[in-house]
């Protein structure tokens, strides 16, 4: 059903910015999705965020983003985001969901890595038990770590601990602010690493610096 699906959602007079695609699987997949966007102008300029769901699909997932970066270039559409969709990934590959989540770490890592080559926002997996929500927030928290740009919710209950999760302290702002204005100042003067707050800084002190700013710039934005 998605040949229908699609021409419902791109077909219409106001179709939306963005649109997720569940279970890409395959490079032939992402070449059929690839075509059908372009037979639609509502699919112009547009935000796409794939699901990652299968084995089959994590180990073709440099492939697909790959491919489908350099097509929705054609139509100036965009890979905004990967999903780990991590129920339908146990599934397919016999684990049992664990307190500890042990059984996922490969599979998460490499999502993020995966999309961050390719500049696209990594959501991480979903919690079902949407009562524990302390539950909830040590795996936000460590999805956070992880490099996760955020994370799906079930229940409007774990839409706020995600947002503080996922948003830096007022601490890390005032940090990578306070260095990339050091690190200006130290390039206009010509000098290379320095130091700061006791810390030896580099350029990769920056880029993760440069990271939380445009994260706390972004949820400024948001909530003007």
């Amino acid at each position: 059903m998605a040949k229908k699906d699609i021409a419902c959602i791109l077909g219409g007079k106001s179709p939306p910015s963005a649109m997720v695609v569940p279970k890409v699987d395959t490079l032939d997949e992402a070449k059929w999705l690839a075509d059908e966007l372009k037979r639609y102008e509502g699919a112009r300029g547009m935000q796409l965020i794939t699901q990652v769901e299968s084995a089959q699909g994590l180990l073709n997932l440099n492939i697909i983003c790959n491919f489908l970066s350099e097509k929705l270039e054609d139509i100036n559409a965009n890979l905004a985001a990967v999903i780990f969709g991590s129920d339908d990934f146990c599934a397919s590959i016999g684990a049992t969901r664990s307190a500890s989540g042990e059984e996922l770490l490969y599979a998460r890592q490499k999502v993020v890595t995966v999309a961050k080559a390719y500049k696209a926002q990594a959501i991480d997996m979903v919690h079902i038990d949407f009562k524990d929500m302390q539950g909830f927030i040590k795996y936000s928290m460590q999805g956070a770590a992880m490099g996760f740009t955020g994370k799906q919710v079930i229940h409007p209950s774990q839409v706020a601990p995600a947002h503080q999760a996922f948003a830096p302290s007022e601490q890390r702002v005032s940090w990578a602010t306070e260095l990339i204005e050091a690190f200006n100042k130290h390039q206009q003067e010509g000098k290379g690493a320095f130091v700061f707050q006791g810390q030896m800084i580099d350029k990769p002190s920056l880029l993760q610096a440069q990271n939380i700013k445009s994260i706390a710039d972004a949820i400024v934005r948001r909530e003007l």
